[in-house]
C-alpha cells in the first residue's frame, strides 16, 4: 500500500496492479477462473504486462526506460498482472502486450506484488531524478 501511494503521486491512474486469489483445487479450473476475473478488470485500450518467469528481465535503469515507454504509448492504463501459483491461462497470454520477469526465482504472488510495487516506484524515481534508487 505504501508503494502504491508513492506511485500515485507520479502517474495518477496510469498504472494498475491486478492480483487474484484462488480457492479451487483443479489447476485448469483455477487458471481459467483467474484469467476470466483478470480479463474482466482489463479494458480494451489497457497495456497489459504479465509478471511471468519467461518474460524479459530488466535492470532498474532499463525498467525505468521501459516503464516510461509503456506509459507514454498506452492509450489506457498500464496494467500489471500478477499470476497465481499455477501461472496464466492461454487467454491471458493472448491478451498481454508484454511479459516481465523478476528473474529465475519464484515468489508467492503476495510477495511478487510487493516487489512489483517497489520496482515501479524505483523505476519512476529513476526517471524523475529522485534519490530513492541510491538511498
Amino acid at each position: 500500500a505504501d508503494y502504491a501511494k508513492r506511485i500515485s503521486h507520479d502517474v495518477k491512474s496510469a498504472t494498475e496492479v491486478i492480483e487474484i486469489k484462488h480457492r479451487k483445487t483443479d489447476v485448469a479450473a483455477i487458471k481459467a477462473a483467474e484469467s476470466a476475473r483478470q480479463l474482466q478488470l482489463i479494458q480494451v485500450n489497457d497495456f497489459v504486462v504479465l509478471l511471468d518467469d519467461k518474460g524479459k528481465q530488466y535492470t532498474s535503469e532499463g525498467l525505468s526506460e521501459r516503464l516510461d515507454q509503456w506509459i507514454m504509448n498506452a492509450s489506457g492504463k498500464v496494467v500489471f498482472v500478477v499470476g497465481g501459483a499455477y501461472g496464466f491461462h492461454a487467454d491471458l497470454y493472448a491478451r498481454a502486450n508484454t511479459k516481465w520477469s523478476f528473474g529465475k526465482l519464484t515468489y508467492p504472488h503476495q510477495l511478487a506484488a510487493v516487489i512489483l510495487h517497489e520496482q515501479i516506484y524505483r523505476a519512476l524515481s529513476i526517471s524523475r531524478g529522485r534519490p530513492y534508487h541510491h538511498a
